[in-house]
């Protein structure tokens, strides 16, 4: 008795690890016409549940998808917090897919004096897409430190709102920033503010995008 209730408990762990890997299978796809996502080869050649015709032994079809994505569309995501945790999954709105997480710097740390003084170095935690330095008035020297750990592919932007005269990028540990690197940022109203560089995993080093 024991050892059927092992196994049926087995068989369920395994069924439901095999559904959630397959989520979405069956979802419509953006941009792409009804396909048949099941079929049995020992049925009769019939239409699938919203009648598609014509395709032999096919026992589940899912519709045509939106011809286009909206904005208004919600993406489920694991925050990668602890088991614990009061959120663990969310849903992100559509527009902020391709804007990642940003880090907006005023360029001010306290000093002894607690008068405050402008950063001359920085690190770009990780997991940002576009680190903003926001200041009021014009940096003389900043050394930027890219991230310890990005992802392959990850985009990074960084931008100033006022000239950072003497700009340095710096590849972290086992990085490498390929191409001319930029010496000063500045803000202008007929180009685009900064810099962006893309990171490649496979030779460990941020390629520049602009």
């Amino acid at each position: 008795m024991k050892t059927g209730w092992l196994a049926a408990g087995l068989l369920a762990l395994i069924s439901t690890a095999a559904i959630a890997a397959g989520n979405y299978l069956t979802y419509p796809q953006v941009g792409e016409p009804s396909f048949c996502a099941s079929n049995n080869p020992n049925s009769p050649a019939v239409g699938g549940t919203t009648g598609q015709g014509g395709v032999a032994n096919c026992v589940q079809t899912v519709p045509a998808g939106p011809t286009a994505l909206t904005g208004s569309e919600l993406v489920p995501a694991d925050t990668g917090a602890a088991s614990n945790a009061p959120v663990q999954t969310v849903t992100v709105p559509m527009p902020l897919i391709a804007s990642g997480a940003y880090f907006d710097n005023t360029g001010v740390t306290n000093s002894g004096n607690n008068l405050g003084s402008y950063l001359t170095s920085a690190t770009i935690p990780n997991n940002v897409n576009t680190w903003i330095l926001d200041t009021t008035t014009t940096v003389a020297a900043l050394s930027l430190t890219f991230p310890s750990s990005p992802l392959n592919g990850q985009i990074l932007r960084v931008s100033s709102q006022k000239t950072i005269t003497a700009f340095t990028p710096i590849a972290n540990i086992l990085q490498t920033i390929t191409g001319t690197l930029p010496t000063a940022l500045t803000p202008s109203a007929t180009a685009a503010v900064g810099y962006t560089w893309l990171y490649n995993g496979t030779t460990s080093a941020w390629e520049r995008l602009q």
